[in-house]
Parts: C-alpha cells; sequence; structure tokens
C-alpha cells in the first residue's frame, strides 16, 4: 500500500476508527526475510545445513499506551466495571460516618472489589460531581440512615434513580456483572478455538454460507451451543437453510 511503512515483506494490518472517524492500525503481524541475515540469526535445519529464519513481528495492541488510548476513546473514560481501574467510590455524607465508610471499603476490598473511600472535607454534592467526572461505575453515599441499617444508597452511572440495599446485596450486584463479562469472554475464546479445530471444508462452508447435511451433521460434534445445536438439526432435517445459522 502506497505510503505504509512496509520494507521488508508482507503483513497484516487491522484497522479500526477512532472517535473522530479517522483510520488508525491498532495491531499488525509481519513476515521479515530481512533481519535473520542482518543480524546472523540461525537455525539448524533437518539436513543439518545452517538456514536464516523468516521472523514474524506480531503487535497484537501496536503498544499499550495506544492500545489505552483507543479504548479511552472509544468509551469516552466510561470503562466497563471489570475494567474501571475504581469500580466503586465511598462518599460519606460527613467525617463523623467515615468510620462506617472504612467498614464498607473493607467489605468490598475483601469480595475482590476495587474501591476507594473519599474522606475530604467537602459538601456530598461536591464529592458526587467528582465521582461522577471521574465517570466511576458506583458512588455509594453513606450517612446516618445507612450506618444504623447497615445499608449503602447506591449512584449508578448509567441511570439517574439511587437504590438503597445492604453491603452483601450490593457485592453481589458487583460480583455478578464482573462474572458475567468473565463467563462471556471464555465462551468468545472457546467458540474461536471450536471453529479452528473444525475440519477445512466446514470451516470453508462456513465462510461461503454453504452448510450442508453432512457439515451440520459433524458440527453437532463440536458444537455446546444449544441453540447451534437447534439450527444444525434443523439443517439435518432439511427445514433451514444455512443462512440461518449465526457466525
Amino acid at each position: 500500500i502506497e505510503g505504509e511503512a512496509t520494507f521488508y515483506g508482507p503483513k497484516i494490518d487491522v484497522q479500526t476508527k477512532n472517535a473522530l472517524g479517522k483510520e488508525d492500525t491498532i495491531a499488525t503481524v509481519q513476515v521479515d526475510f530481512y533481519s535473520a541475515k542482518k543480524f546472523d540469526l540461525n537455525f539448524i535445519n533437518e539436513k543439518g545445513e545452517k538456514e536464516h529464519p523468516v521472523i514474524i513481528h506480531r503487535a497484537i495492541m501496536g503498544s499499550f499506551d495506544r492500545f489505552f488510548a483507543f479504548l479511552t476513546e472509544k468509551t469516552g473514560g466510561n470503562f466497563p466495571v471489570w475494567l474501571s481501574p475504581v469500580q466503586v467510590l465511598i462518599l460519606p455524607v460527613g467525617e463523623k460516618f467515615n468510620d462506617y465508610g472504612e467498614k464498607v471499603l473493607a467489605e468490598l476490598k475483601s469480595a475482590g472489589i476495587r474501591a476507594e473511600l473519599d474522606e475530604a472535607n467537602e459538601t456530598l454534592g461536591k464529592k458526587i460531581r467528582a465521582g461522577k467526572t471521574k465517570k466511576i461505575p458506583y458512588l455509594l453515599v453513606v450517612g446516618e440512615k445507612e450506618k444504623e441499617a447497615g445499608t449503602v444508597a447506591v449512584n449508578f452511572r448509567d441511570k439517574p434513580e439511587q437504590e438503597t440495599m445492604s453491603v452483601g446485596q450490593f457485592t453481589k450486584l458487583v460480583q455478578k456483572e464482573i462474572a458475567e463479562k468473565v463467563s462471556k469472554s471464555r465462551e468468545v475464546v472457546a467458540n474461536a478455538v471450536r471453529l479452528l479445530n473444525l475440519p477445512k471444508d466446514i470451516r470453508d462452508a462456513l465462510r461461503a454460507d454453504k452448510l450442508s447435511r453432512a457439515h451440520a451433521k459433524a458440527l453437532l460434534a463440536f458444537s455446546d451451543d444449544k441453540k447451534q445445536r437447534e439450527v444444525y438439526n434443523q439443517i439435518l432435517a432439511g427445514g433451514v437453510s444455512s443462512k440461518d445459522v449465526e457466525s
């Protein structure tokens, strides 16, 4: 491609559009036929002879700084709960409730939740504004009523309503949200691994949208997804076409 910095071999670029619509390279894999000779890198091949290897430059994230710059732009700083550096900020309504705030903080940290306590001698309104400016997913207001009842008043980043619940209930809420993301990520990886393990003719048929009954029968041995298995069985029965199979 004209203007690209590709000097020593073919490459694959993964392009993404930033918040302004400009295209940037977020990942690249490049074959290098040049550097091994330049640095006299070699190995002994099956004939017992020295041979220069082909080097593969693999930069899946380009650089951590650039990757997180893209991510910050894309989300506008509204990182999902599982990724947020601070997941919960506890806001005592006054200094005399800092001790209860510290108790809540200890419970959240023991549950593996990244939480902080704002002990600044400021008004509650100013604390809430500061927390929302930092785009922290959950702000917990604690005062006299919450201390007596063992509860927290939860301010959500993505909805205006405030809800009061026990510390235990809130902990389960956050843990569930994080666990669902982890489960989904594992499912995506597992599906990708299954696809890579499929015979080549089935992978080609999936890409070309030409699944036959024989392909569907073979896919049943690889898929654990209930909906996908239903579709494959319907293909076997002649009830649907391969266009009904979700990628």
